[in-house]
């Protein structure tokens, strides 16, 4: 299935512009987040070093970030801050681009081959970068995805072109 639906959305039928994608798509990404999250929580939570471990989990975790991302930076963020919904997005993308470089800089620190050999500050660091990444999925869910629906800009199911031959 194509990502992307180039049509104009049903919730806003006269939006012409960037193409829009499916609720469902979104919401696969952020069970892969919290999936990899959840894993390296767990896995921090030993005083044993297994940074192996945590180094294949943070990669697939940073790829399901980076894959995601692009996504909604291309199009969710900067028509939601154009929009007039009476909830706060800008103030909710403001946060949300702090965040975005929290997580930079972590993985400036902890994803590079010469990272520091401190399980003890790895986990220190993991586990609030890990809960403010859950804060975030679960805030896009509820609050940015609602009103990227109101806007049009997802999808609440894929176009007929997007589900395949039947």
């Amino acid at each position: 299935m194509p990502p992307h639906d180039q049509s104009a959305s049903a919730a806003n039928p006269g939006r012409v512009g960037p193409p829009t994608l499916a609720y469902q798509e979104l919401i696969d990404d952020h069970d892969r987040i919290d999936r990899l999250t959840r894993q390296l929580e767990q896995l921090t939570g030993s005083p044993d070093d297994r940074f192996a471990e945590a180094d294949r989990l943070l990669a697939q975790l940073s790829a399901a970030i980076v894959t995601h991302l692009a996504k909604e930076d291309s199009f969710i963020y900067p028509d939601l801050a154009r929009s007039t919904d009476p909830a706060d997005a800008n103030g909710l993308i403001i946060e949300f681009e702090i965040l975005k470089k929290d997580w930079t800089d972590f993985l400036a620190i902890w994803a590079r081959p010469d990272r520091p050999a401190d399980w003890s500050a790895f986990r220190h660091d993991a586990g609030g970068m890990l809960e403010r990444l859950r804060e975030r999925v679960i805030k896009e869910t509820s609050l940015l995805y609602a009103m990227a629906l109101r806007e049009g800009l997802i999808q609440l199911r894929p176009s007929p072109r997007d589900a395949g031959p039947t």
